[in-house]
Order: structure tokens, then C-alpha cells, then sequence
């Protein structure tokens, strides 16, 4: 398993939405069978997504992690986290608060196509 740290700054309330520069840290854990090939991440029930590049590229799948540094928004702690596939199907974790948790795992089973993701702790 490859660690590798990306960080985003996410302006999602304007000009004055960083007066707070706290930060939340986010293990993303690629539990899948394909790669992630693009990541970006929104306010919840907005569809302004700010792309997360990933370190080469994708965040394969079988383990790997990768760290997300998402500033604070002091307006709310829930995120919408969408991921793009190798194979082209989109998973979007709608109003996953940053606040209260630090992981999110994504899982998908070759033999369907039933994906989740589930919130760690």
C-alpha cells in the first residue's frame, strides 16, 4: 500500500470563505478493484466540484490511500466526494461530514457492479 498526501483548497463560499484556516484531513482508501482516475470534491448540495489531483494520476485500486487536506468551511462540515473509475462510472458520497470523520473507504465487487462507500471513523 502506496501513501501519498494531496491537498485541495476548496473556495466553495467566495471570496471571504477562508477567514477560518483550519484544516480537516481526509484518508481516502481505495478498497476497489479499479483505480480512481479523477477526484474532486464539493459543498454539500452544491455542484461547484474543485478537482483533487491525484498523485500519478490515480489512486489504484486494492488498498492504496491517499490523504486530502480540505479547508474548513465555516458554514458547514458536510462534503459531496465524487470519483471517477477507470472503467468510466462516477460514485458520488453525498454529505460526508469532514468534521466527524477522517476515512472514507470506497469498495466495489468485480462479480456486479455494486460499489459503496463507507464512512471509518
Amino acid at each position: 500500500m502506496r501513501l501519498s498526501l494531496v491537498s485541495v483548497s476548496l473556495a466553495l463560499a467566495g471570496a471571504n470563505a477562508f477567514a477560518d484556516e483550519s484544516s480537516f484531513y481526509l484518508d481516502l482508501v481505495n478498497d476497489s478493484a479499479d483505480s480512481v482516475q479523477t477526484l474532486a470534491i464539493a459543498a454539500a448540495g452544491s455542484d461547484r466540484y474543485i478537482a483533487v489531483p491525484l498523485a500519478d494520476g490515480s489512486l489504484h485500486g486494492g488498498g492504496e490511500t491517499a490523504t486530502v487536506r480540505i479547508r474548513s468551511d465555516a458554514d458547514s462540515c458536510l462534503r459531496n466526494i465524487r470519483m471517477t473509475f477507470a472503467t468510466g462510472y462516477t460514485l458520488v458520497q453525498r454529505d460526508f461530514n469532514v468534521c466527524h470523520r477522517q476515512r472514507l473507504t470506497v469498495k466495489r465487487s468485480r462479480n456486479d457492479e455494486t460499489r459503496t462507500a463507507s464512512k471509518g471513523p
